[in-house]
């Protein structure tokens, strides 16, 4: 078997990465994956959107190559890691090439659905199953927290603006003091609802007629993420987090489009219930 590396920037490679991806069983596939969504993020941070990958078998490896320094391969933001089949596995060409291009570090998270946790774990991934109704799957308290959002005139609506968005999200990463790895530029947002038009939705929560939260969703495959979420903070106490949360589970339930029951509603790196 003949090892390569893909780069997203050539027309060739980008088709030559979708197509490993699609050999691999519906279950396994993942918009973390994706030649479309690594190359979002690698284009965000001025990084590379690369695959590792075997001609004669089923083996992907999808990063980001950041010049650094420290030069360093990563999973885009998210999941990552290698996607096998069988005894396949990229790793010993993929130290080599590592080596031989002057990489000093690497990092990526195993993905939940696709990987077996072998390793330290991070953080707990929550996920709703949406052949049942949403408001099924939620705790005592969070129910009587929607009960409340219905009571205080909370709306949820479809919105295009993704500048409102990104505001909403700024203004919540700096009440949480968060990292420069949280923010995002612009163009990261319009680059994703181009990449993946079915799949991408802001979800606007107001209050009395008021922006107050919101939600970027983002699904494909089997799985529709709760992707970032953000809030300006002002209601916190009459559920308009869990509102949205319920909404979002709806949408993704609608635009299931896999005819499988298993469709998942997950949280990526956004916490599942925004702050409100």
């Amino acid at each position: 078997m003949t090892f390569r590396i893909l780069d997203a920037s050539y027309l060739l490679d980008w088709a030559m990465w979708e197509s490993k991806l699609a050999e691999f069983p519906q279950g396994q596939r993942d918009i973390h994956f994706e030649p479309a969504y690594v190359a979002a993020y690698a284009a965000e941070i001025g990084a590379k959107a690369l695959c590792a990958t075997y001609d004669g078998g089923r083996g992907i490896y999808p990063f980001v190559l950041k010049e650094g320094p420290p030069k360093e391969v990563a999973c885009a933001y998210g999941y990552g890691g290698q996607l096998i089949e069988g005894s396949v596995t990229v790793w010993d060409d993929f130290d080599k090439w590592c080596t031989k291009n002057g990489v000093q570090r690497e990092f990526y998270r195993t993905h939940p659905f696709v990987h077996e946790t072998v390793i330290p774990s991070e953080k707990r991934i929550v996920y709703m199953d949406l052949s049942l109704k949403p408001e099924a799957e939620l705790r005592k308290g969070h129910k009587s927290s929607l009960a409340t959002a219905r009571r205080s005139n909370v709306t949820i609506e479809p919105c295009d603006e993704l500048e409102l968005f990104r505001d909403m999200y700024l203004t919540t990463m700096g009440r949480l003091e968060a990292s420069e790895y949280w923010m995002f530029s612009n163009k990261l947002l319009p680059a994703l609802k181009t990449a993946y038009p079915a799949g991408f939705q802001f979800l606007l929560a107001k209050v009395d007629g008021k922006p107050e939260a919101g939600c970027i969703l983002l699904g494909a495959h089997q799985t529709c993420y709760y992707h970032y979420a953000g809030s300006y903070g002002r209601h916190r106490n009459i559920g308009v987090g869990q509102a949205i949360v319920v909404e979002a589970a709806r949408w993704a339930k609608a635009t299931n489009t896999s005819g499988n029951l298993k469709y998942r509603f997950a949280n990526c790196e956004a916490q599942f219930i925004p702050e409100s």
